[in-house]
């Protein structure tokens, strides 16, 4: 039997979803399914946590769980519904739950390209889970005894912290053009001083919903590779890690950011680095290693945009942004 007192919520969750922009899209699933049960039966739900992962028990049943990179969502709707015929969709027969029921399973970006189709069949779901027959709130569940309130609270100050971070538009104090070496950013971040190795010095690395990007602009990185970075007019032609793939989670997060992407360059290795601006990205190519088209949030209204010629987009993919990200352009 797990001591769940013996396990801090926040180190099992970084361990196991290290990835801030997919731990954010898990944790605010969590807590949308805890509150829709709050809403219908509070004391029917209760969340266990173990070393690899969570389980959010309703009632009798389980409703969501996370381990060791999967995620399953229990849905009320039968497994051979012709609306999730193209869904990573597996069979379930929990006896305390009456009607249809299934379960999507997948990794994190799996769900997220799922989530809007499959989101009123997991609310149906909650509701049947935590009623009983006659439609009363359930007053209970046989897991409240390994219930981790750390995780919820865990959750709700990660969820928080997003929110406040993204109502601003650059809540780190780095100025365009200036600039700044590793431990310069390390500083302003609060990362330790002796961080040595890692992602940080390898081109780009998470640190909570926001990504840093450090490149080289027509020279050679301390890793040994070169693949011809360079800008073009306002905009950054990059070139990300050696054997990267565009479905790789550090790429995706990069392309779709819970937070910000700081990116700075330098043109010479020992040089510290300038600061180029907010990055986002406008053309993503699925190529190895991957190739990302940036432009950047100027406060400079003296700078022309330049669009980018027919070869940039040829054998390209066009990657559907959020928000205000769109793809620049049209070829030919």
């Amino acid at each position: 039997m797990i001591d769940q007192m013996a396990l801090s919520a926040r180190k099992v969750i970084e361990a196991v979803l290290p990835d801030a922009r997919l731990r954010w899209l898990v944790m605010d699933r969590l807590l949308r399914s805890w509150e829709l049960a709050g809403t219908i039966a509070p004391l029917a739900r209760s969340v266990s946590l173990a070393s690899n992962g969570f389980r959010l028990n309703i009632g009798q049943v389980e409703a969501l769980t996370f381990f060791d990179g999967t995620i399953r969502v229990l849905l009320a709707v039968s497994h051979d519904d012709a609306r999730l015929a193209l869904q990573p969709i597996g069979r379930t027969e929990y006896r305390s739950f009456r009607g249809p029921q299934c379960v999507f399973i997948g990794s994190v970006p799996d769900y997220e390209a799922a989530e809007q189709l499959i989101e009123p069949f997991h609310a149906a779901y909650i509701h049947g889970a935590a009623t009983t027959a006659d439609g009363s709130p359930r007053q209970g569940s046989p897991h409240v005894g390994h219930h981790s309130r750390e995780l919820i609270t865990y959750a709700e100050n990660f969820a928080s912290a997003v929110a406040s971070h993204q109502k601003q538009l650059s809540p780190y104090p780095f100025n365009v053009g200036a600039e700044y070496t590793r431990r310069d950013v390390f500083a302003v971040l609060g990362i330790p001083e002796g961080t040595t190795g890692g992602p940080w010095f390898t081109g780009y690395a998470s640190y909570g919903p926001d990504w840093f990007v450090f490149c080289g602009v027509g020279t050679g990185g301390r890793t040994g590779h070169d693949y011809n970075n360079r800008f073009l007019g306002d905009n950054l032609i990059w070139f990300a890690k050696n054997g990267s793939r565009l479905q790789q989670s550090s790429i995706q997060g990069l392309l779709s950011p819970v937070g910000q992407v700081y990116l700075f360059y330098r043109e010479n290795d020992r040089d510290p680095f300038t600061f180029a601006g907010l990055a986002h990205p406008v053309q993503a190519f699925d190529v190895t290693p991957v190739k990302i088209v940036w432009r950047f949030r100027s406060t400079n209204s003296n700078r022309q945009d330049y669009s980018l010629p027919e070869d940039v987009f040829r054998h390209g993919i066009r990657t559907p942004f959020r928000g205000d990200r769109h793809p620049i352009g049209t070829p030919g």
